[in-house]
């Protein structure tokens, strides 16, 4: 089975079912997005865009997640985070991926050249809808005038590099996440 067939097949999944598991649509997705991690760049970008483009975009958090401590390091990933951004912008906009990605966005936000943050309000964040633009500024406004908070996040992000992209762990104090990590 090719891989839009096991998105097609998962998405039908999602969609029919009334209750709409996410939880069972996130481990389906996940597994997909594991395998496609081991590809070469080259070959994981397509199946990364279609993955973000499934379900509602339920994945995009935990796809962004990768992207940004990808950017972290080599500043190289800008047009496909702000693809991702893109996809995320026009997509259900769940309140869950909201919360998940509030971090890592300002993170992104705050450690963006100027001409690239320019692009993205250009190409994403104006022409979206208003809720999602809002949602965007204030998460420009945040990461502009909060480096402490910006500074927490990072190293929370970068303690669970490791591990595949843990939001419950994410969210806990940074103390309590060097203890349960056992980086005291």
């Amino acid at each position: 089975m090719t891989l839009e067939e096991q998105l097609e097949a998962i998405e039908k999944a999602y969609f029919d079912d009334e209750e709409e598991n996410k939880e069972a649509v996130l481990e389906a997705l996940q597994g997909i997005h594991q395998s496609v991690l081991k590809a070469s760049i080259a070959e994981a970008e397509p199946f990364k865009r279609a993955l973000a483009k499934s379900c509602g975009g339920i994945l995009i958090p935990y796809l962004f997640w990768f992207e940004l401590l990808q950017f972290y390091d080599h500043k190289t990933n800008s047009d496909f985070i702000q693809e991702l951004l893109k996809i995320f912008a026009a997509s259900n906009f769940d309140d869950d991926e909201q919360r998940f990605l509030k971090p890592l966005i300002a993170i992104y936000f705050f450690h963006e050249t100027e001409f690239q943050l320019d692009k993205f309000q250009t190409k994403v964040s104006l022409p979206a809808h208003p809720l999602v633009n809002q949602y965007f500024e204030q998460l420009m406004r945040f990461s502009q005038s909060n480096q402490s908070s910006i500074e927490t996040y990072l190293e929370k992000i970068k303690l669970l590099r490791r591990y595949y992209p843990d939001f419950e762990l994410f969210n806990k104090p940074i103390n309590r996440l060097r203890e349960e990590l056992g980086h005291d």
